[in-house]
């Protein structure tokens, strides 16, 4: 299933369950549902998946941000919450989810929602060149 631009909401209680093949959103798409259970869900370009159901609302399910202007949203589950019970459903570019180094969690909707997207991690190269940069101009201070 493609979602490409656009919001589809789900109504009258409904959410996704067992979708063949990964869920895809992109081009500023948007997906508001309840729940997701046994399914992929792969987001990119801005686009949004915001649950707002409660109680449970990711279900064997894997969700992977494939941009750091993606985001998801629940409605009724805390930050503390969220790593508690769907921290390991994520993935970032493929890789685990891990707080704090490749994804970022944050209060959404007062305090009664969290907001999850991706950190941008410096590339090891630049940071090594940040890394002499900064020494250099220590020896040269040192030196003055």
């Amino acid at each position: 299933m493609t979602l490409r631009g656009g919001t589809t909401r789900m109504s009258n209680g409904a959410g996704i369950h067992g979708v063949e093949g990964v869920i895809d959103l992109s081009n500023h798409a948007a997906l508001l549902t309840r729940f997701i259970t046994d399914s992929t869900v792969s987001l990119s370009d801005e686009s949004t998946l915001r649950f707002y159901g409660g109680d449970q609302p990711v279900v064997e399910s894997t969700i992977d941000l494939r941009s750091f202007d993606a985001v998801v949203l629940f409605n009724n589950e805390t930050p503390d919450d969220f790593l508690l019970e769907h921290l390991s459903k994520f993935t970032v570019f493929g890789a685990p989810a891990e707080e704090g180094v490749n994804i970022r969690v944050t209060t959404f909707n007062g305090v009664l929602g969290a907001q999850v997207q991706a950190l941008a991690v410096p590339e090891p190269s630049s940071v090594a060149v940040y890394a002499a940069l900064s020494l250099g101009l220590f020896v040269r201070r040192r030196r003055c």
